[in-house]
């Protein structure tokens, strides 16, 4: 019974010159509103044509218009002239793809030039543990942060 149905959706296709090519992926014209999609860069994105890749998959494949983008990278931060010769090949690039980038420009992506800069200034860090106390005696509980 499956296959009948499957079998006069195709002639139905078919015959009427529907094609999956023929409809676009992304709303046309400016009447719409944002359709948003999350980027987060890993390391590969920053070779030379790393950025390539996702924005091509987007614009094809997605009905994203509008990239919220932001850096999981390892190798460096956000005020390096890498990184942001990066980030201006992609959003030239993601122009010419008619997509727009809303880069994430928090301080919290360049740690190591802040705290180079302003050792004494740095923002604090609230670790919550859960700990067992034994019922006969005192406890001793050491918390230490976590800066990346």
């Amino acid at each position: 019974m499956r296959t009948r149905y499957l079998i006069l959706i195709a002639a139905f296709v078919a015959a009427t010159g529907i094609s999956a090519v023929e409809a676009p992926v992304r709303p046309v014209g400016n009447d719409w509103p944002p359709v948003i999609g999350a980027w987060f860069w890993k390391d590969d994105v920053l070779e030379s044509q790393g950025h390539k890749t996702f924005l091509d998959a987007a614009a094809t494949h997605t009905p994203y218009t509008l990239l919220s983008t932001s850096l999981r990278i390892t190798k460096g931060e956000i005020t390096d002239p890498l990184v942001r010769d990066q980030i201006g090949k992609a959003v030239g690039y993601a122009h010419t793809l008619g997509l727009k980038v809303a880069f994430d420009l928090d301080i919290r992506l360049a740690r190591r030039a802040f705290r180079a800069r302003y050792p004494d200034e740095l923002q604090e860090e609230l670790v919550l543990k859960t700990v067992e106390f034994a019922a006969d005696g005192p406890a001793k509980v050491a918390f230490e942060g976590q800066d990346p």
